[in-house]
């Protein structure tokens, strides 16, 4: 009897489905995340396994990351080889923040009337939490600062569709690092989409942001609050 039919009599999720939805939420594929669960559930998985199944995969995880030769402490649904694959593309902070998510989504999920929505906006948040967050590089400063050079965790939201450029832009700025201020201050919105965004530069500006393009990227994105693609447009000088 394979562990896939032994999962199948006992009534617990087994390895084969629990690595197909780590996955789909390491890779931030949102649709696969849903149909995983919903998948689940219609085969008469409780929101309530599903979620007690990830944290035991999760707490698996966080073992195979802290420590070697652990193969008889894992107790989760998946195996300890698969663990180690998995553990390869997740760093100890990631899954870390992975479990406390879960931990906080427990009380929901027992307390609510409608545990299965409350289980989809689990899995949305932990996909959040497992993307993997790369450092923010400090931008070269075209004025000597003084200032301490810590960015705000929490940035504030800003809407992509508004129409004032000039808010929004001051709203980036105010968000980024006190460091990287006075050159993001050389920048102008040209444009702004939903998942893009055109900066004005001037010309003798324009190379600094070039060579740091993935670092401004990723300040707007924080501070919009999405994914954003970052393009920057040459010109003599920007508008007053």
């Amino acid at each position: 009897m394979t562990l896939t039919q032994v999962a199948e009599v006992s009534g617990s999720i087994s390895e084969q489905d629990s690595i197909a939805l780590l996955k789909a939420i390491h890779s931030g594929d949102t649709l696969s995340v849903l149909q995983s669960s919903r998948t689940l559930i219609d085969s008469g998985k409780t929101p309530k396994l599903i979620l007690s199944s990830l944290l035991a995969a999760m707490r698996d995880l966080l073992i195979v990351k802290s420590t070697r030769h652990c193969q008889n402490l894992i107790a989760g649904p998946v195996g300890y080889s698969q663990l180690r694959s998995l553990a390869l593309h997740l760093d100890f902070e990631t899954i870390d923040a992975a479990c406390t998510q879960l931990q906080k989504s427990e009380f929901q999920l027992r307390t609510s009337t409608n545990a299965a929505t409350w289980l989809e906006v689990c899995l949305l948040n932990l996909m959040l939490s497992c993307k993997p967050a790369a450092p923010e590089t400090r931008l070269p400063a075209t004025f000597p600062s003084n200032q301490p050079d810590n960015f705000d965790k929490t940035p504030q939201k800003i809407e992509a569709d508004s129409p004032d450029f000039e808010t929004t832009w001051a709203q980036v700025v105010a968000a980024a690092k006190p460091g990287n201020r006075s050159l993001l201050n050389r920048a102008q919105i040209a444009e702004l989409s939903a998942d893009s965004c055109v900066l004005a530069v001037e010309r003798k500006y324009a190379n600094k942001f070039q060579t740091h393009l993935e670092s401004v990227q990723r300040i707007v994105t924080k501070a919009l609050g999405r994914s954003v693609t970052v393009t920057v447009k040459q010109q003599e000088e920007l508008a007053a």
